[in-house]
């Protein structure tokens, strides 16, 4: 019995010693932990430190990892802010090539050249009021002319600067622009930039000289008076002359050529409407005075006309001029368009002579010598002697009569 109980203690022995072991290994492990006590808690600690450090160091570098990003975004974002800011167009000129505008469109021309080809030319003015003219050649005609449209504003960057050398100037910028195929017009309607109205030259300034004769000036008026007209080609060009006034009844002649005097010989000839026939002229230039008397007239396609249209400029001078007739400042206007065109001296009513001494009053050379201010009258003389010069005998036509007269 003893021997079958031995074998039994035989086989558990090594389950015991191994129970032993692992818990003697515990045993020791915590024995020698106890005997060790500060080292233990030394190393301890140091590997809790370095797990610290590990976790600083890590946060550092993801610290420092998103500082780069955040860099990173912070450049872009400057990049982005600091993008090329629009000059004025009165900085423009030709010492660089890289130049960027924002403006509005004030005006647009459609330009044929002999060959046919088409092309066009704008005004643009900026925020400060300032304008510039700006040549879109034929090449790029098709692809713009549909995109940049009159009083709407852009952005214009990288154009050519010219020297604005032209006989007769749309604006008085030293330069002006033309776009290539490296130009890129954006940022359509994004600019708050007013429509500019036109600085209207002052009578009165033209009559003493203040002007330029290779710049246009904006012209309007109220027509006065109308001359001699052309309505058909022949050996004269069509024309139509007339003379405007302003608010002040200070006056100038106006001359108009081909479709220009065509649109205002229809229009005085068939428009039936009692009160003032207002004339807006953008872009006219002015004459000095020559053969002829000082005057403004059109130019071969650059000049804008407008005939009593609702536009504002038309608007407001009617509105000022209804003030001005109510003031007294000057005579109330009775007379249709139709009516003066049929008193002038191209009309059918009336004839040169009849058209002199409508309402005019007779008197003797000396009462019209003693004249204090222009008026209508007629005398009667008698050709006493002729004196010629070295070009001989001859006199300047009046502006209603083409009829010229030569001496033997």
């Amino acid at each position: 019995m003893d021997q079958p109980q031995t074998r039994t203690t035989m086989k558990q022995v090594p389950q015991t010693r191994s129970k032993v072991t692992t818990s003697s290994k515990n045993q020791l492990a915590q024995q020698s932990s106890n005997e060790n006590g500060p080292a233990s808690n030394k190393t301890e600690i140091s590997q809790t430190s370095s797990m610290e450090q590990v976790t600083t160091a890590t946060k550092n570098q993801l610290s420092e990892t998103s500082s780069k990003d955040t860099g990173a975004n912070s450049t872009m974002t400057g990049i982005s802010t600091m993008e090329r800011q629009p000059s004025l167009l009165k900085d423009i000129h030709n010492g660089k090539e890289l130049w960027k505008i924002a403006v509005k469109v004030k005006d647009k021309w459609n330009i044929a050249s002999r060959d046919g080809k088409q092309s066009f030319e704008i005004v643009v003015v900026d925020c400060k009021g300032d304008a510039i003219v700006v040549i879109v050649p034929h090449e790029l005609n098709a692809t713009l002319d549909p995109t940049i449209v009159e009083k709407n504003s852009y952005t214009f960057q990288n154009f050519q600067v010219l020297k604005n050398d032209d006989q007769f100037k749309l604006t008085d910028h030293k330069f002006k622009l033309r776009l290539t195929g490296g130009t890129r017009v954006s940022d359509v309607n994004r600019h708050d930039i007013p429509y500019p109205m036109p600085k209207f030259k002052d009578f009165v300034e033209i009559a003493a000289g203040k002007w330029r004769e290779d710049l246009l000036y904006d012209i309007i008026g109220v027509v006065d008076d109308i001359g001699y007209t052309q309505a058909i080609q022949g050996t004269r060009k069509v024309q139509a002359n007339f003379r405007l006034k302003d608010l002040s009844d200070n006056k100038i002649q106006c001359t108009l050529w081909e479709h220009y005097a065509m649109k205002f010989i229809t229009y005085t000839r068939e428009n039936t409407d009692v009160g003032p026939t207002i004339v807006c002229m953008k872009y006219a230039k002015i004459k000095p005075k020559g053969n002829f008397p000082l005057s403004v007239s059109n130019t071969w396609n650059s000049t804008k006309l407008f005939i009593n249209e609702k536009i504002p400029e038309i608007l407001e001078f009617k509105t000022r001029l209804s003030e001005a007739i109510s003031n007294g400042t000057i005579a109330d206007i009775v007379d249709t368009p139709s009516q003066l065109m049929s008193q002038s001296s191209g009309g059918s009513m009336y004839t040169p002579e009849q058209k002199l001494c409508h309402n005019a009053e007779i008197m003797s050379l000396p009462q019209m010598m003693s004249l204090s201010r222009d008026t209508n009258c007629v005398t009667v003389v008698n050709t006493v002697r002729v004196r010629t010069n070295n070009k001989g005998w001859y006199y300047q036509a009046c502006y209603k009569c083409p009829k010229t007269a030569s001496g033997d």
